[in-house]
């Protein structure tokens, strides 16, 4: 069941105006984004997914499509449109709005909390694994956070984004007990290399809200984690979507890129969403800001093979 950010006999209903009782969303102040500066000589590290035309998808997803309008060999100038613009692909943010009701849209939500210091941590899965308190805790040995940081997580999952089994149904997710863990210590913002910010067992792709969507990811769970009920290790509906949305706590879910030039660094990260008005979330580039002399050395500049993967 949805977790209202109030007791629910205490949700207002009895209103004898025509406005709708507001609810509280707001941000608790040791998770407000923390100081930051930036200068030109620093390098700038892309750490989004590309998108467009056969982009991998959430299962329950639609692709963006587009087509051209004018092209060059007759018109000398290349015009396109866009026929459809879903936001949840790619490297994206989950707005309050698309888990929590009457809560902020995208275009409602202030600037300033897209831009943070942020940790990189290096948090290495296997298939379908849980994230616990006991992982993030290790690597905020090796990186510490302070509050008001980001954290983005790395499991190494960005290195299989492709439409398959492998990147979507295979992937590893964070409990809401490590999400807890995160908010305490004073996380002003969340991001990681896979599917969804939740477990895929904790997603309507199995047993959830309109699911199961895809009933094979059950199949998958059994496959690596035999005599395991995913309904009872992973009981709750996308609990790590509530835990930083119905704080208005930005999350950032399929960040990759050039993610490894910045593994386990200490930088300053921005993901700006469009000024969408009413939108529950938005494709997003998010960049690192980084000494140059601290970018990690001999990492590759990732190209994608086919385009969008």
């Amino acid at each position: 069941m949805h977790q209202y950010p109030i007791p629910l006999e205490k949700m207002p209903y009895d209103v004898k105006t025509y406005d709708t009782p507001l609810l509280d969303y707001s941000t608790p102040p040791k998770n407000e984004p923390g100081s930051w500066s930036i200068n030109s000589d620093m390098a700038v590290i892309d750490l989004s997914h590309p998108w467009g035309n056969d982009q991998p998808t959430w299962p329950a997803g639609a692709q963006p499509w587009t087509t051209p309008v004018q092209y060059m060999a007759k018109f000398n100038r290349r015009t396109q449109l866009l026929h459809d613009f879903p936001q949840h692909v790619s490297t994206h943010y989950d707005a309050p709005a698309h888990v929590c009701q009457e809560s902020p849209f995208t275009d409602e939500v202030p600037l300033e909390k897209f831009m943070a210091p942020a940790v990189i941590w290096h948090v290495p899965c296997t298939p379908m694994q849980t994230i616990t308190p006991e992982m993030l805790q290790e690597a905020n040995k090796k990186v510490p956070m302070k509050p008001g940081d980001y954290t983005l997580i790395i499991t190494g999952w960005h290195r299989l984004y492709s439409d398959s089994d492998r990147y979507f149904l295979w992937s590893p997710g964070l409990s809401e007990a490590a999400g807890e863990w995160l908010v305490e210590q004073g996380s002003s913002g969340f991001g990681i290399d896979c599917q969804a910010l939740d477990h895929p067992c904790a997603s309507y792709m199995a047993q959830h809200g309109p699911g199961p969507l895809v009933p094979r990811v059950l199949d998958c769970y059994q496959m690596f984690y035999p005599g395991h009920d995913a309904k009872a290790d992973h009981p709750k509906w996308e609990p790590v979507h509530e835990v930083f949305l119905k704080r208005n706590i930005p999350a950032w879910e399929n960040v990759g890129g050039d993610v490894d030039k910045v593994l386990n660094k200490r930088c300053v990260v921005c993901a700006y969403p469009t000024r969408w008005h009413k939108g529950d979330g938005a494709i997003v580039r998010m960049v690192a800001f980084i000494d140059k002399n601290d970018v990690n050395k001999d990492v590759p500049t990732r190209t994608y093979k086919y385009g969008t993967y």
